[in-house]
This record gives structure tokens, C-alpha cells and sequence, in this order.
């Protein structure tokens, strides 16, 4: 079976296979997915491996947003290897998708050892960056039921506790601005500074517009 052949059969399986799970879908697994090829071809990375593993890497979320004390690593790797031997991936290679799809998860602080590993964690935290991180969580915020900002401090200036449970921009300051200093690849980073100039101007604006100046 041809390479591209192999991808269309996972996605179409991936895509049957994911549930919603709020700012962890198949569009972000889509966007994972477009990352990963851009920053790949940059660092001479298995193509193939990469893409699969990126086009299942959350597939159990779900599972995990029933039961809290799931690793959904773990339930994605098991269930992307069901997928991969059904698509006839190269037996070979499985262990390597299954292995970066495992070590993915920023919360577990695992370095992982290869480069497709760390390609896919590189793009995974830069999908929470930019104007997608910015729409993924305000979005995740409101699900949750925290405000958008705290009026007494917007842009958390003179906080000594970030609330990030209770206000969405509290996040920014208090996780994904610290994303890129996590970040392992050249290419990675270099998106993630561009990403992270967004967010600071959008900051920015919304405080001029908070105050009445725009």
C-alpha cells in the first residue's frame, strides 16, 4: 500500500474514532497534523511515522474526560495500534508511532528520545499558541466556567498567585507563555516565538479596549 494510501485510511479511522473533547478534537489533531509536516520536513524527521502518530495522538481523550484518572497517552497508543496494524503500517515502524504518541503529553515533563517524538510534543504545545491558542482558551475557559479576565488585574501585573481556575487570561501568564521554553526543535521554536508576539499584542489590545482607549 502506498505511503498517502496509509495516511487517508488512518485519518478516515481517526476521524470515526474521536469524540468531542473540548480544545482536544479532531480539528486539533488536523492542526497537529499540518504542524508536523511543516516542522519535519525541516528536521529530516520519518514522515510517516510522524503524521500517523499525530493523527492519533488524542484519541483517547475522551476516555479520559469521563474518567479523570486515565492517561489518555496511553488509550491513544492502544488504540492507534489497533488502526495501524488494520491499515497495514510497516511493522516495523509501529513502535515509533506508538512511542511518540505516549510521551506526547506536556503535564507527564517527558523528554522524549526521538526526534519524531519530539516533534510531535513540539507541535502539540504550539497548537496552544497564536490565534488558535488564543480561541482555544477562552474557549476551554467558558466551558469551564471561569470569566475571561480579572478586572482588577487584566493582565495579571501585580499578582503574586495566578488564578488561571477562575480567569482565561490568568492561563496565558501562568502555562502558555511558558510553552516555548519547553520546546526542543529549531524549527518549533522559531513558530512558537511568532506565535507568542500574537498573543502579547492581543493582550495588549484587549487591555487599551477594557479601558475605553480603543
Amino acid at each position: 500500500m502506498r505511503r498517502q494510501e496509509i495516511i487517508d485510511r488512518i485519518m478516515e479511522r481517526s476521524r470515526e474514532l474521536t469524540k468531542s473533547a473540548a480544545a482536544h478534537d479532531y480539528e486539533h489533531m488536523l492542526r497537529v497534523h499540518a504542524l508536523v509536516r511543516r516542522i519535519g520536513k525541516e528536521e529530516n524527521a520519518d514522515m510517516l511515522v510522524l503524521e500517523a502518530a499525530a493523527l492519533m495522538h488524542d484519541l483517547g481523550r475522551a476516555e479520559e474526560s469521563r474518567d479523570p484518572d486515565a492517561d489518555h497517552t496511553r488509550i491513544s497508543a492502544v488504540l492507534a495500534e489497533g488502526i495501524l496494524k488494520e491499515v497495514g503500517f510497516p511493522g516495523d515502524r509501529i513502535d515509533d508511532v506508538l512511542y511518540a504518541i505516549s510521551v506526547h503529553r506536556y503535564k507527564n515533563q517527558i523528554l522524549p528520545e526521538t526526534k519524531e517524538a519530539r516533534i510531535l510534543q513540539d507541535a502539540d504545545k504550539l497548537d496552544a499558541l497564536g490565534a488558535i491558542g488564543i480561541m482555544r482558551c477562552f474557549s476551554f475557559g467558558g466551558a469551564a466556567g471561569r470569566l475571561e479576565y480579572d478586572p482588577e488585574d487584566p493582565l495579571c501585573r501585580r499578582k503574586c498567585v495566578l488564578e488561571d481556575n477562575k480567569y482565561s487570561v490568568d492561563h496565558f501568564y501562568k502555562k502558555l507563555f511558558r510553552l516555548k521554553e519547553s520546546i526542543s526543535t529549531p524549527t518549533a521554536r522559531a513558530i512558537a516565538e511568532e506565535r507568542e508576539k500574537v498573543m502579547r499584542w492581543f493582550l495588549e489590545e484587549l487591555l487599551k479596549e477594557i479601558k475605553g482607549e480603543r
